[in-house]
């Protein structure tokens, strides 16, 4: 077992089978807690701030590894805060 095998099977996170279109998630990542799940485009919307600029970023699934940050969806957030919600969709 690889070690980011290992991470995941230590960290459980929701699989993309289960996952809703345009429903948010808490889970965990670099830079965010909560992220939106689009499905069309199979990745995820999360609100980053970087040196005071704030703007959308994707992030992967872990199913869909690309060797960059991933996020790890643990449950469903039905009341994400004003500054976590995706402007675009």
């Amino acid at each position: 077992m690889t070690e980011q095998e290992s991470y995941w099977k230590k960290h459980k996170f929701l699989p993309k089978s289960e996952l809703k279109d345009g429903v948010y998630y808490r889970g965990s990542c670099r830079n965010a807690s909560v992220a939106q799940w689009d499905a069309k485009h199979s990745f995820f919307w999360y609100m980053r701030d970087k040196f005071g600029a704030v703007f959308e970023e994707s992030i992967c699934h872990p199913e869909d590894d690309n060797g960059f940050d991933l996020f790890l969806p643990e449950a469903e957030e039905p009341n994400p805060e004003e500054y976590q919600t995706i402007k675009h969709i």
